[in-house]
């Protein structure tokens, strides 16, 4: 559904009543679309009860983006326990990395917000086939150990090559390459997509083993873009304080 959609939106005639025949007849994914028009990021005081109106409040770029990303939720699965285990574990990082994405873009007022929840969403999706190709080894069982080791090796052009072949955008398509390139320069003066995400990616490891390996922020490309040249450390810290209620909404959106 996801892919007819995307397909569907190609075309430059498409209309609103065309988008609710292709989702309505999911029902989990119009409870989410519904769900979505009614919550912070998008409510007014009249209140969504339908298909057809909570894709006139999202717009086709945004009903777009939820159905991508619920469609992404339903990649992450494996029939292995340890492997689900795994999988539920980078679900949970990557709707997190979404909220942190989300946020960021909201309050950089260059980038787009949907387009940055969906660039969060797919971060790490090279993840998945991993994964699952990991699960078809009937004569080997993998040590879980070193698939985790080799996992953020893995990911990046796993992921570019699938989202290359499923059709996504340059920019989009080279999100998992450079998500944790701390110094991408991406050449313009604005921020774009990439430095969103890798911003994104940064702040997800706060507070984390990973915390102590990372550059200083001051020392970040994308950072001095996003701060205006006002290098303060507490600076990010201060704009994920002000934005908790809009992260807790991204979260638990797609849980």
């Amino acid at each position: 559904m996801a892919l007819r959609l995307k397909k569907a939106l190609e075309e430059p005639d498409i209309t609103i009543a065309e988008i609710v025949k292709i989702v309505q007849f999911d029902a989990s994914i119009v409870a989410k679309l519904i769900q979505m028009a009614n919550g912070v990021f998008y409510a007014s005081e009249t209140p969504i009860t339908n298909c057809h109106n909570a894709v006139i409040r999202l717009g086709l770029d945004g009903t777009r983006r939820v159905v991508m990303g619920i469609s992404v939720k339903q990649l992450f699965y494996c029939q292995n326990q340890q492997l689900m285990s795994m999988m539920q574990t980078n679900w949970r990082n990557s709707i997190y990395l979404s909220s942190l994405c989300f946020v960021l873009a909201k309050e950089s007022k260059v980038v787009s917000p949907e387009d940055a929840l969906l660039a969060g969403l797919i971060c790490d999706i090279g993840k998945i086939p991993v994964l699952n190709f990991a699960e078809q080894q009937l004569n080997y069982a993998p040590d879980l150990r070193e698939l985790k080791i080799a996992l953020p090796f893995l990911s990046p052009p796993v992921g570019t090559l699938m989202l290359y072949n499923l059709g996504f955008s340059a920019e989009l398509v080279n999100i998992p390459r450079f998500a944790e390139d701390w110094f991408y320069e991406s050449g313009e003066e604005k921020l774009t997509l990439i430095d969103i995400v890798i911003l994104a990616k940064l702040h997800s490891y706060f507070g984390s083993r990973k915390a102590k390996y990372l550059p200083f922020l001051n020392t970040i490309p994308a950072y001095v873009k996003l701060n205006q040249g006002k290098l303060s450390g507490d600076f990010s810290l201060n704009v994920l304080h002000k934005a908790q209620e809009r992260i807790y909404e991204a979260m638990t959106f797609f849980t």
